[in-house]
């Protein structure tokens, strides 16, 4: 489970995930309907625990780091025609 800003950001994230397991994984947009409160981790925990799984990935950002790099402009020393 990818709780980001947006959704379409968790689901980047979480088929991202997805295709780093390779195994029996499934999405939470797929395990959870449009009404389960993904904000309530006790309840998230209770339904995974109910249904049986042994493991589950939860990700979140944390922090964001923004590199700014500068290149100078090209500067030419022949005249330009």
């Amino acid at each position: 489970m990818a709780l980001f800003k947006d959704e379409i950001s968790n689901r980047n994230a979480e088929n991202q995930m997805i295709s780093y397991l390779k195994g029996n994984e499934i999405a939470s947009y797929d395990y959870f309907n449009a009404n389960f409160n993904r904000k309530n981790a006790e309840a998230i925990w209770d339904k995974i625990r109910k249904d049986g799984f042994d493991t589950a990935v939860s990700m979140w950002l944390i922090d964001i780091n923004e590199e700014k790099i500068h290149t100078p402009a090209e500067i030419d020393f022949y005249p330009e025609y």
